[in-house]
């Protein structure tokens, strides 16, 4: 059964987390530098996106927008909806402080994303607050970057921290007035954590089938479009049943070999690249795609890509692998026989 991702070990050591971003490299655009000491940090009710105890500040958010906040709220409105769909209950946390804690157990570092979501049981016993190392982490969080860059500070910390699924959304331009433009040129791109770094990811592991693409026209949508509801429909089926967020790249592939032979990375990344495809098209895929490993490795990258859009389900891919192995392979062997000859 699909579960939420456990938090990373070893965060109570005197070491928790040895790539702990550095502040100098931490950049917040569109924040305001606010002093705001430990004592001040308890009796604090307000937003931040990040707080330093080190540092006895907090960055707050300049200016937030009409457009920001509708944005947050239509992610609940969306995930409840396929809750009721699935038959299951999503929780959704708004604003929650994520944080880690000194080897004293005082807070050293807070987060506040603006929406954290738990697609199955294991959330924080609290109903503001993740401890990172304590509780279990998300299956996703999003980050509306209206007038904000979440990508130039938080993505460094929720990266190290461990968390597998970062959204952040650029929203469109609003009809009214933008006070505050964006940053950036609208559209949604999914962070999937993968051997420690975060890569853009087509489609969401979380909500398996859900692409970036038809999740930012849903997050900015205000009145729900047709496409949307058989979206919704759709990943809410594949939730109800064992999805990709069960079968991840450690239960299937294993982890990014760190050394080896260079068909073995090949043949992980090519997996990757499968993986990205089927759960894009809402294919569950299955071990016996797994013990086929080395076969993906062998296929050309054009034919693999192939195979994986014309496919009808899991079943049917293994069996174009299983077909190309047993003639691609023979075709190669002639090839390399009448070389030979000449």
């Amino acid at each position: 059964m699909p579960h939420t991702s456990p938090a990373p070990a070893g965060v109570n050591g005197a070491e928790p987390f040895a790539t702990h971003p550095p502040l100098a490299e931490l950049k917040f655009p569109g924040c305001r530098r606010v002093r705001l000491s430990a004592s001040e940090l308890e009796l604090f009710d307000g937003r931040f996106e990040f707080w330093d105890a080190d540092a006895q500040t907090a960055w707050q958010h300049e200016s937030p927008s009409d457009t920001h906040e509708a944005v947050v709220d239509r992610l609940g409105r969306l995930t409840a909806r396929v809750a009721a769909l699935r038959g299951a209950p999503i929780r959704t946390l708004h604003a929650p402080r994520l944080f880690i804690r000194h080897p004293d157990g005082t807070p050293q570092r807070i987060l506040q994303p603006d929406r954290a979501v738990f697609l199955w049981q294991g959330a924080s016993r609290r109903a503001d607050a993740i401890e990172v190392g304590a509780d279990s982490l998300p299956d996703t969080v999003l980050e509306v970057d209206h007038t904000t860059d979440a990508q130039r500070g938080k993505l460094a910390i929720y990266q190290a921290w461990g968390f597998p699924e970062v959204w952040v959304e650029v929203p469109e331009p609003s009809r009214k007035r933008v006070v505050a433009p964006s940053l950036r040129r609208p559209g949604l791109t999914i962070h999937r954590l993968r051997n420690g770094l975060y890569r853009n990811a087509q489609a969401s592991a979380a909500f398996p089938g859900w692409t970036a693409q038809q999740i930012h026209r849903a997050l900015n949508e205000e009145d729900q479009s047709r496409k949307t509801a058989a979206d919704l429909v759709r990943v809410a089926e594949g939730l109800a049943k064992p999805s990709s967020a069960a079968w991840n790249d450690a239960l299937l592939f294993g982890p990014a070999p760190a050394s080896g032979a260079a068909s073995d990375v090949k043949g992980w990344e090519q997996s990757l690249e499968l993986v990205e495809i089927l759960e894009s098209r809402g294919i569950v895929p299955t071990k016996a795609l797994a013990k086929r490993f080395h076969m993906i490795a062998r296929m050309p990258v054009p034919a693999l890509i192939r195979a994986a859009f014309q496919c009808r389900d899991a079943g049917d891919l293994v069996g174009r692998i299983d077909e190309w192995e047993r003639v691609g392979r023979k075709e190669q062997g002639n090839l390399a026989t009448s070389v030979g000859s000449t």
